[in-house]
C-alpha cells in the first residue's frame, strides 16, 4: 500500500457522518470525508513522527490537492506546516498549482495561514504575487490574495500599505466569501 493510500485510509477511519454533513453545510458543498480539524491535525503529528523525507511529503501533498478532498488537502496543508525548516523548499509555482484545487475558504485559509504566509515573508515582491491573483477570475483565488494578507498582519507584523493594494483591487467584489476576507484583512490592519 502507498503512503497516500495509508494516509487515505487512515482519514476515512476518522470519519463520521454527522461531521460531513455540518462540513458540507459550512464549506458550500465541499468533497470531503467528514473528519475535524482536530482529529486531522492529530493524524498529521503521528506521521510527522514517522519522519518521512520532505520530498515525499510533498508528492503526497501534491496528489492530494489533485483530488480535491478537503480532508486530504487539510491533513497535507497540517503536515506541511510540521516541517518547519523544509517548508520553505515549498516554491511560489507549486503554491500556484494547488490553488487550482481549492473549493472552499477553510482549506484556502489554512493553506494561507499555515503554509504561504512563511514562504512570502522572505519575498521581497510578495505584494505583486498577490495582486495578480487578486485579478483572478476564480473567486478562491482573490479571496486567498486577501486572506493571505490578512495572515501577513498576525504576530504584530503590520503591512498596512501592501493590504490596501490588494483589498483596493477587490472593492467592486461581489462574491461574499472574498467580501468576507476583506473585511477581515482590514480588521486586522486596524488592531
Amino acid at each position: 500500500m502507498s503512503i497516500n493510500d495509508e494516509i487515505r485510509k487512515d482519514i476515512i477511519a476518522l470519519s463520521d457522518v454527522e461531521t460531513k454533513e455540518k462540513v458540507i453545510r459550512l464549506t458550500s458543498g465541499a468533497k470531503c470525508y467528514g473528519v475535524t480539524v482536530p482529529k486531522l491535525r492529530e493524524l498529521a503529528k503521528e506521521y510527522k513522527k514517522r519522519n518521512i523525507d520532505f520530498a515525499e511529503i510533498l508528492t503526497v501533498a501534491n496528489d492530494f490537492f489533485e483530488n480535491e478532498n478537503r480532508e486530504e488537502i487539510l491533513f497535507a496543508i497540517f503536515l506541511l506546516a510540521l516541517y518547519k525548516k523544509d517548508k520553505s523548499q515549498i516554491s511560489w509555482h507549486t503554491v500556484l498549482q494547488w490553488l487550482d484545487h481549492l473549493d472552499n475558504w477553510e482549506t484556502c485559509d489554512q493553506l494561507s495561514s499555515c503554509i504561504v504566509v512563511d514562504i512570502l515573508l522572505k519575498k521581497n515582491d510578495f505584494v505583486k504575487d498577490l495582486a495578480t491573483l487578486a485579478k483572478s477570475n476564480n473567486l478562491w483565488k482573490r479571496r486567498f490574495a486577501v486572506a493571505t494578507m490578512a495572515n501577513l498582519n498576525h504576530g504584530g507584523r503590520q503591512f498596512k500599505e501592501e493590504t490596501q493594494t490588494i483589498v483596493k483591487l477587490l472593492q467592486n467584489e461581489k462574491e461574499p466569501m472574498v467580501k468576507k476576507a476583506i473585511v477581515w484583512a482590514l480588521k486586522e490592519i486596524n488592531k
